[in-house]
């Protein structure tokens, strides 16, 4: 049972140290020519020498405010993985156990890689969009007592376009539009007014840095050169680059999939030929007005849909026979009608299609 129990520990010790140095390792050693290469030595143009290195992987880091290459380091020592990050010209080389031909570690010189400027053209940050949705009003039941209102929900839809791009900033967004609406079955055509305050996870610019043919690669014997694609311009180096790797910079536009957004509205009315529309003839047509207001807050998704839900105030008016009104002496007809006014505070839910440009 003891040697059982010793052969165990001999056999599952070397994997689980070997699964440890994978998930330490980020990548494979560039100096490494045997399967008894496993760690590396890294040597500091100071004479500074950090063992049982497992990994040197490049890295740009902000200093002062501006990006600087640099190197993370990866150490195992005693089971313990730990990392630190070194500026790229702080390293002369690294080497590993392995012996060369002239009976020394095999060591490779430690260069920054060579930059390049991306001079392709960029998309513009979208900032305009066109909004198409479906409406889903409540406005509660209808208590007026000549029976003006409707009872409880309203349908419709909508169209917004705002054109305006960054006229108001990168968070605000002013929309013009339209649509139609249903109520007690009248038809109506509401002009919309529309501002935007998105809350945050606005388009913007973002630099990115990336290495190429990766950020693991480190320059060989076999002075192997690559260049990139056409559009791309080379940034000078007053020192030594490492010619077998490169990296390039460029403005991505960035989006966050969660972009909460406020909004206010406000707008006019406007009536189709439904029985009792317009304020004429009536005994008080400068009592017609007809207007909404209202704000609430949205949310675009899945790229291509947007929701909100928010609250909406609508004034709205209906002529009916004025049934208590006197005979007209003179035998006017407007004096036989009234103009009347509906106010309806309602919860509104808009769900449809948002296009970014």
């Amino acid at each position: 049972m003891g040697f059982l129990s010793l052969l165990t520990v001999l056999t599952f010790h070397p994997i689980s140290a070997q699964v440890l140095k994978s998930k330490c390792a980020e990548c494979q050693l560039p100096t490494a020519h045997s399967i008894s290469d496993t760690v590396m030595d890294v040597q500091f143009r100071d004479k500074t020498l950090l063992s049982n290195c497992v990994s040197v992987k490049r890295e740009m880091i902000e200093i002062n405010g501006s990006k600087q290459q640099a190197l993370r380091l990866r150490f195992l020592k005693n089971s313990t993985c730990s990392d630190t990050i070194v500026m790229a010209h702080q390293v002369e080389y690294i080497s590993t156990g392995s012996l060369g031909l002239d009976g020394n570690p095999f060591t490779l010189q430690v260069l920054p890689a060579r930059e390049f400027l991306s001079t392709l053209d960029t998309n513009d940050i979208p900032a305009s969009f066109v909004e198409l949705t479906g409406n889903l009003g409540y406005g509660g039941s209808d208590e007026s007592s000549r029976s003006i209102g409707f009872g409880s929900m309203y349908y419709g839809g909508e169209l917004l376009i705002a054109p305006f791009g960054t006229f108001l900033g990168r968070k605000f967004s002013l929309a013009l539009g339209g649509g139609a609406f249903l109520e007690g079955g009248r038809m109506r055509f509401p002009a919309i007014g529309h501002l935007r305050y998105t809350l945050l996870g606005e388009a913007h610019y973002e630099t990115v840095y990336e290495f190429v043919p990766s950020a693991c690669q480190f320059g060989t014997s076999d002075g192997k050169h690559i260049e990139p694609g056409s559009g791309y311009t080379e940034v000078q180096s007053p020192t030594v680059t490492d010619s077998s790797v490169y990296f390039y910079r460029k403005n991505s536009i960035v989006q966050d999939d969660f972009r909460p957004y406020l909004f206010v509205e406000g707008g006019v009315v406007f009536n189709s030929s439904f029985e009792g529309n317009g304020s004429k003839p009536s005994i008080n047509p400068d009592d017609y007005g007809q207007f909404l207001l209202g704000g609430g807050i949205g949310l675009p998704f899945a790229t291509i849909f947007t929701a909100s839900l928010g609250y909406r105030y609508m004034r709205l008016n209906l002529r009916t026979p004025c049934l208590t009104c006197p005979p007209a002496p003179n035998g006017n007809p407007d004096e036989f009608y009234v103009v009347n006014t509906n106010s309806v505070h309602s919860i509104l839910l808009k769900v449809g299609l948002h296009f970014d440009w």
